[in-house]
């Protein structure tokens, strides 16, 4: 027996075999084919086409199938040709046949409508009149102002150097200390004839260069004295020169001043007003201060010197005149502010 690979099929040569072998081999045809069937295998030539995938089943191997061994006789040993042993079938291998599934179809992606170009519409000169002319302005480059330095003081920024600044305020002064007289045998002193300076003042200040200034004032005090007083009180104006910074100044000027009122007074130890003291109206002062900027434009001062004047002339009966330059003082507080800066 021998298989026929080009056409799957097994044919048998009679040399010599027995009946007996022929009817094995046709068993074992018809079992293999059985088999193939139960295992969905390919089928042989002439069988019917293979059908869709069938569930996997897993059978028992197969018997081994018998090979029958031809006889060979003297007279076919030169012709007969070599048979070959046939091959055994392979172990069926259990398979997992899956269906393959559809792949999803591609999302379908409606194109964009081509932009439409926007035409404008040409003016019709009946129906828009042309609009009027507009008249041409002018523009000027704003410029930069320069910035200033922040100031270092904490006190609020004002000009350095203000160009007209006007201040007044109270002061004291001048004062005269009159006659004082003591005697053992009325173990007392008496002092009279006193003057002692309350009053007012106002000054206007303009500058020359940079911190320095020309000012002028008036002035007017009233006698305060507790003991007997000569005059009633003190009026007059000043003008001078003076150097103002911003935290302090000083300044020399003079004054025309004329007392008013009676200069008569009671020597001391006198019943009767027999005493005169004449002043006259020439004196000159030196003065220094301190100033402290309040806002933008105003501020405080407190000033204070030394009056030189006026002169005196103290007389007392049966007693030579007694002629001096009052050395006195004045002080004042001013409030002042920039007028003009």
């Amino acid at each position: 027996m021998r298989r026929d690979r080009r056409h799957g099929r097994v044919r048998a040569w009679h040399l010599g075999a027995s009946p007996g072998t022929i009817g094995m081999v046709t068993v074992t045809r018809y079992v293999t084919a059985l088999v193939v069937l139960g295992l969905g295998l390919p089928a042989t030539a002439g069988a019917a086409p293979e059908a869709g995938p069938a569930p996997v089943l897993v059978p028992a191997e197969p018997a081994p199938e018998p090979v029958a061994t031809p006889a060979v006789t003297p007279a076919d040993e030169t012709a007969a040709p070599t048979t070959e042993a046939a091959p055994a079938e392979p172990t069926p291998v259990p398979v997992s046949v899956t269906q393959p599934q559809p792949e999803p179809a591609p999302p379908v992606v409606a194109p964009e409508p081509a932009p439409t170009p926007t035409v404008a519409a040409e003016p019709d000169p009946a129906r828009d009149p042309e609009p009027a002319p507009q008249p041409e302005v002018a523009t000027e480059v704003a410029t930069e102002a320069p910035v200033e330095a922040p100031a270092t003081d904490d006190a609020p920024t004002r000009p350095r150097f203000p160009r007209l600044v006007l201040a007044g305020g109270p002061f004291i002064g001048p004062h005269a200390l009159g006659n004082e007289e003591c005697r053992l045998d009325a173990m007392r002193c008496d002092k009279r004839g006193s003057f002692f300076g309350l009053g007012l003042q106002v000054e206007l200040r303009a500058r020359i260069y940079k911190p320095l200034y020309v000012h002028a004032r008036g002035l007017i005090a009233r006698n305060v004295s507790p003991n007997d007083r000569v005059y009633r009180g003190l009026g007059g104006g000043a003008a001078g020169l003076g150097a103002y910074g911003r935290r302090v100044f000083g300044r020399a000027e003079m004054l025309l001043v004329g007392a008013y009122g009676d200069n008569a007074f009671t020597p001391p130890f006198h019943a009767t007003e027999s005493g005169r003291d004449e002043w006259g109206n020439v004196a000159g002062l030196l003065a220094a201060g301190f100033r402290q900027p309040f806002a933008e434009r105003i501020g405080l001062e407190l000033w204070g010197g030394v009056m030189f004047g006026p002169k005196s002339v103290r007389t007392i009966p049966s007693a030579e005149p007694d002629e001096r330059t009052l050395t006195t003082f004045m002080v004042g507080l001013n409030f002042f502010a920039d007028v003009v800066q």
